[in-house]
């Protein structure tokens, strides 16, 4: 029984030499058992949120109130005060309107449709970085 167990042992071995040779298998480097064992790796801690670069004071809107005709449109200026590496993207909505042909672009442009039957709109100019600085004004139909 003996000389099985034996004959077997030395065929393991050598079909992991020949595996290890043929780079088949790559075995960890041997370790002297006097040494402790390498301790686990803890898991990375997620990276810190990056602290903003900047920040948006306030936007204003010129003019607060204006009249605008049915059918006609009003180009709204606005301004945005930030410091730092802040964007200084502004994002433009409209409320109180009632007609599919009036909006307003992406530049503050308002169009008034013609079957407007609002009395009031209000614009809405906000910071697209930060939307709680925003500014508003009217438009007289």
């Amino acid at each position: 029984m003996k000389e099985k167990i034996r004959l077997f042992s030395v065929m393991a071995f050598a079909v992991v030499c020949a595996l290890v040779i043929s780079g088949c298998i790559i075995m960890p480097p041997a370790t002297s058992s006097s040494e402790p064992a390498p301790a686990a790796a803890e898991p990375a801690a997620p990276p810190e949120p990056a602290a903003p670069k900047g920040e948006v004071h306030n936007v204003t809107v010129k003019p607060l109130q204006v009249t605008v005709l049915r059918g006609m449109t009003y180009k709204f200026a606005a301004d945005i005060v930030t410091t730092g590496d802040v964007s200084k993207e502004l994002v433009w909505e409209i409320s109180g309107y009632t007609a599919p042909g009036t909006n307003i672009s992406p530049q503050g442009v308002i169009t008034i449709g013609n079957g407007e039957r609002a009395e009031v709109i209000v614009v809405k100019v906000s910071s697209k970085a930060d939307p709680t600085k925003f500014a508003t004004a009217k438009v007289i139909i």
